[in-house]
Order: C-alpha cells, then structure tokens, then sequence
C-alpha cells in the first residue's frame, strides 16, 4: 500500500508537522503487519519560512501503536530544504484476534531556539484485516456407515483444524486436519434415531495455528440417514392346526375344514427401532397381531403363508413360508332310488319291499396312510310317523360305494320316508325319497271304489259305493274350471257375502239363509244365494233370490273388490241382465269422500254410497215412516249424461218418495222410506247406474 498522510499540525503560517504510515507485509499465519512510519516537519511557503538554527536544544516525541519512539534533540535550516524527517522507520503490529487492526501514530514537538513554532500532530490508519478461522465449504455423504467428507476453506496453510461431529448422544472428534476431514459414522449411530429414517447433526471446526487458536469454532448442520441394510427381523412363522379332530384324526391340514393358528416369532427392531405393528396372511385370511388362528381354510394344495413386520422407522420387512393343504369335500351321493319290490328285488308297484339302489363316495385323506372312511347308512319310518328307524349301518373299506338293498317290511296301503345317509370322519350328506303308497289301476273295497291309488283304510277321496257317488273335495272340468255341486246347504255362520274372500271359500253350488243366523252383507234375512262361478278369492260371480218377494241381486268379485249386491228391477229379464254382467269386464275403479264407482268396458257406470238412514217419527198417507230427506249427493264419477237410475237397498227396503233434480254429476233433494220398523237408524247403500261414455 501507498504511504498515507493521517495527521497534520500548522507550525505558523509556513510549516506543518506531518505523520505518515504505510501498510507494508502481512504475516497470515502470525497475524501481523510490518508498517512504516514517517515523523517530519515541511516548509509549506516558498516566500517565507527559511528558518534556520544551529542549536540542539529543540526535543521531539512519536508514539506509534502505542510504542514510544526514541527521538535525539534536532536543529533544522529550511533555506535549502523543505522538509526535515524527525523519525522514520518500521516496526511489527499484531493484529486483533478477529483479523482486524487500526494503528494510531502521535507526534510532538517543542523548539527551545529560532523562529519555528512548536505543535502535535497524530493520525490512524486501519490495516487490512487478516483472515482467521477456517471455513466449512462443502459436506459429502449422508449415509450411516459410509464415508462423510467436511471440505474446509483456511486462509493459511499453515493452519490445522479439529473437526467434531455430534449427532444424537454420540460424537467424534478429528484432529490435525488440513484442507478436508473424513469419518464414517458406525452403524451404533443409527441408536440416535429409532422413529425415523434421517436425522440431523452438527459439524463443528476449530482452527489452529500451531496450538494456537485461530478465530472461533464455526459449525454446520447435516443429514445423516439410515442405510438400506438396517431393516427389522424376525426368526420364522410358526403354524399349526388349531381343530384338535383334524390334528387326532389327520393330522395334516385339511381343505374346508382346517383352521391354521399363526405366530411370528423373534421380531426385533435394528439399532433402536422398535416392531410397531404385524401381519400375516394365508389363503385369503388376515391377521394383524403377532399371532392368530384363520377361519375355514376353502383352497388346497401348496399355500403361501406370509408374515411381515414394521418398526418404528416405517420399514417393513417380509418373509414366507408354505403348508400343504389336503384337498377334501364334503360326502357325495351321486344317486339314490326309492322303489316298491318283491323280496327278490324286482320292482313291483305293490311290492311290500323296498328296493334302496345308491352310490355315493367320499374324499381321499392320505398323510401317510388313509385317514378317510366311508359310512352307510338307511333310515325309513311311515310317513305319519315321527321317529326314524335305522335300516342299514355299514362301514365300507374304500372311499366310494355303490350298491342295491332290499328292505323290509313296507305295507302297500301306506307311504313311507326314506333317508339315505353317507358318512365320513367329518360329516355326513343326506338324501330323501318317499315310497307311496301301492298304485293300482282300481281297488275295489268291500264298501267302495277308488281309481288309480290304494287307499289307506277307510279314508277316500272319491268312491262310488251302494249309496251313490261321493267326493270330498271339488270336481273339475276343462282344464281347471271348477263344476258346481249342487245343492250345498245352508250358508256356515260367519261368512260375511260382501268379503271377497268369505265368497270364494264357498265354492260353487246353491245355498239358503235365514234371519238372524250370523250370515252378514246379505240381500235380505232370507234368501238363496247361488255361486255361479268361483277361483277363490281371485275372481267369481253369484246370485241372491229373495225369498219372499222373488226380486233377484247379482255380485261379481276379483282379487281387488267386490261390486256389491245389485238389485235386477226387471226379474224376469234376470238370465238377459246375469249374461251382461258376467262378460262386461271391469276396467276402472276407485273410490273418494262421496263414495265408490265401477267403470265398465261397455260404458255403464255404477256409482254407490253407504250411509243411514235415521230413525224419525212422522206421518205420510197415515202410516209411520223414517226417511232421509232433502239429502244432496254428489257423484263419486260424473255420468255421461242424465239418463241415470237410482237404487237403494236399505234394511226392510220399501220404496222411493222421490228427489228434486237428477243432474249429470249429482242428485238433489234425495228421500228414501223404509216400513216395517222406525226410530231405528238402519245403514243405506244407495247406487246410481248410467253410463260414463
């Protein structure tokens, strides 16, 4: 560096007191700068100032970084010269401990003879800062257990270092280095961090010159990570057979039966993991803890088990092993006959032997040997029996059977169940037959015939006999429709005949009824009811005659409704009307707050109502009457036009006063009379027939 001028003094008005310093050398590795210092007095005038004097006596002192510089006494003459040097040499400064330095420089004089003034001048001059403690560049290699390189930048070559590096609870020190440092963490260091795969340390470098410390320990974070060799463990899977039969009785693992206990033994961590979880899987089942038994195991053959660990890093490690698996089914009977014969086996319809012809097989158990076995065996009883009674019990030597057995003694004239039983040593498979009774083409009892079946005792179902001919349950003709009976009777109690499903229990035939007999929904106490044409409950058609006044009712029913009882106003058009009704379908019903209606294929609308009629005392043409009067209805359906007729069937029905407008959609002023009986209320069912198209 150039000499720099840091301090100036005037001495009068021509001269100056001038100090200098100058940068000179640096010593890195010593931490010092060689400077050099000059100490002088200038003449600044050319016109003035030519002091001079021959005397000694004028003292001068410098101080320069503190040290006191010896200057002897001085004359000066400025009539030739314009400068006079007092001090000028070099000396060593030290540097502060970070590099840094400022050099301070004072000087002072005192004349004791001529014309030159005395003063002080002083300055400072800030050095170059000297570098120290060595840097960290670069760190290469992550890995535990592999090489971990620290690069290092120095500011002299001179200088060593000590280089440390912490991670966890463990450490390690290198001394001596120069440009680089390399170590190779132990695998021990893995300890440091059990719930994780990396984790982060600190490298920390301390520069040395000599055995001197040079500047501060600078450090570094860096990453080490567990190596791919660290992995839990665990020593083998254990399984065995958890159904103590199979064990005694095969004792090896069998398909569909077989449940397998599993257990992973010796699980460990590595280098301070832990195991946080297991797994083990077999043939579609899965256990998740460090043992377990699996359900059913249903496949065979040669079966991955397979267990696996996870510790606390994440990592899962993974092995397998294989079992043996007997292939097995249940008992099979691949056929079996149930037949009537003679004692000598020949099928016969009424033979009182039964012929049992069966195969059947089971499956193959080899572990060593057979374990397998095949059982036989035939059950029958009478069909009104309860209890079964064993026929045949037979252990047969191989694994599948097939043979015919007569069996004893089976009446013709009852049926009898059958089960044939194949059995192994672990279960059973069953099939059931029925025997019945002997089949003839007609058997003539001493009382009876019967066609095409024995019939067991007295018991029939259709006989022809001295007294006629009897069935106890429906004819049928084409194909199903039923033909009706006759005369049936009088109507049983209960049946209510607006009850689509009471009418239907009766079947066909002719019926009678009286007052009071417990028969509800009836035209009238008194009367014949007909059932035309009956399917139950599904579909049917009926008639009722009144028994005293003649007058006639018709009533169809489907599985949805029933139509209810209409009365035919021109009975002797009773065949004309029954023909209308009974192939006019139904196509439209419904129902709301003013009543009920039927649409019918041909247009005719029926449209009904149910209310009372009350109890009133009053006189009309001198007799006793209640009535329901000046009662306005409107139409659950409008008719197509007015052409309607009104109805009603109230009990002790008698007649119609009248009404004051028959509309489209409505009817006002509607009064209905009934005799007989007053100050009764009495139910009304009201109807209105027309058309809707």
């Amino acid at each position: 560096m150039a000499w720099v001028l840091v301090g100036t003094t005037k001495l009068g008005s021509f001269h100056q007191l001038e100090v200098w310093l100058e940068q000179r050398s640096q010593n890195i590795a010593n931490n010092n700068t060689v400077i050099a210092y000059e100490f002088g007095i200038r003449r600044t005038a050319t016109n003035g100032g030519a002091y001079w004097t021959t005397n000694t006596n004028n003292s001068a002192w410098l101080t320069v970084n503190g040290t006191n510089i010896s200057i002897a006494n001085f004359s000066y003459d400025f009539r030739n010269s314009t400068y006079k040097v007092l001090a000028s040499s070099t000396i060593t400064v030290p540097h502060n401990a970070d590099g840094t330095k400022s050099v301070y420089i004072n000087g002072t004089i005192q004349i004791g003879s001529g014309l030159l003034q005395g003063g002080n001048a002083n300055g400072t001059l800030w050095l170059t800062t000297i570098p120290r403690a060595s840097s960290i560049s670069s760190v290469t290699g992550s890995t535990i257990g592999s090489v971990v390189t620290v690069a290092i930048s120095r500011a002299s070559s001179s200088f060593t270092h000590t280089v440390k590096f912490t991670f966890g609870n463990y450490s390690h020190i290198l001394t001596g280095q120069s440009t680089s440092a390399s170590f190779t963490p132990p695998l021990d260091w893995c300890n440091a961090i059990p719930n994780a795969t990396s984790g982060t340390g600190t490298i920390t470098l301390t520069t040395y010159n000599g055995s001197t410390q040079i500047g501060s320990t600078v450090s570094r974070s860096f990453t080490l990570t567990v190596p791919n060799s660290v992995w839990p463990s665990f020593s083998h899977i254990s399984n065995s057979e958890y159904v103590a039969d199979i064990r005694n009785k095969v004792g090896a693992y069998v398909q569909g039966q077989s449940r397998v206990t599993l257990a992973i033994n010796g699980a460990k961590g590595s280098y301070g993991s832990t195991i946080k979880s297991y797994k083990i899987t077999l043939a579609g089942h899965t256990i998740n803890s460090v043992s377990g038994t699996t359900g059913k195991i249903t496949q065979n053959g040669n079966l991955t088990i397979t267990g696996s660990v996870t510790d606390s890093r994440g990592r899962t490690a993974q092995a397998s092993t294989t079992i043996s698996v007997l292939a097995y089914a249940a008992p099979k009977i691949s056929s079996v006959r149930f037949e009537r014969c003679t004692s000598t086996g020949t099928i016969d319809a009424l033979g009182t032997f039964v012929k049992v012809t069966f195969s059947g097989s089971v499956s193959s158990l080899i572990n060593g040997t057979q374990k397998n076995k095949l059982n036989y065996k035939i059950f029958s009883k009478r069909t009104s029996e309860s209890s079964y009674v064993t026929k045949t019990n037979t252990d047969h030597g191989s694994l599948s059977y097939s043979a015919s057995t007569v069996l004893s003694t089976y009446a013709i004239d009852y049926s009898f169940n059958f089960v044939a039983r194949i059995t192994d040593i672990f279960g059973e498979t069953s099939s059931f037959g029925v025997v019945a009774i002997g089949e003839v083409l007609m058997h003539w009892h001493k009382s009876s015939l019967s066609a095409g079946m024995l019939l067991p005792g007295t018991v029939y179902n259709f006989y022809v006999g001295p007294k006629g001919m009897n069935s106890y349950g429906p004819i049928y003709q084409n194909n199903g429709v039923p033909v009706a009976n006759g005369y049936c009777g009088r109507i049983p109690s209960g049946i209510n005949l607006n009850d689509k499903n009471d009418l239907g229990s009766l079947g066909t035939g002719v019926y009678w009824s009286v007052q009071n007999d417990g028969v509800t929904g009836k035209p009238s106490d008194y009367g014949f009811l007909v059932i035309l044409a009956s399917f139950g409950s599904s579909e049917g058609y009926a008639t009722w005659k009144h028994q005293a006044t003649g007058d006639h009712y018709w009533t169809s029913w489907n599985a949805n409704n029933v139509t209810g009882w209409r009365r035919f106003i021109d009975s002797n058009n009773y065949y004309n009307e029954l023909t209308k009704y009974h192939s006019d379908r139904i196509i439209g019903y419904s129902s709301n707050a003013n009543g009920q209606y039927w649409k019918y294929e041909s247009g005719r609308l029926i449209c009904r109502v149910i209310g009372v009629c009350p109890g009133v005392d009053t006189t009309w043409g001198g007799m006793a009457y209640g009535y329901l009067s000046t009662k306005d209805w409107t139409f659950p359906h409008a008719f197509a036009n007015r052409n309607i007729t009104l109805t009603g069937s109230p009990q002790y029905y008698a007649g119609w006063i009248g009404s004051d407008a028959i509309l489209a959609n409505k009817v006002n002023g509607l009064a209905l009379y009934r005799g007989n009986i007053y100050n009764v209320s009495t139910p009304v069912t009201i109807e209105a027939s027309g058309y809707w198209k």
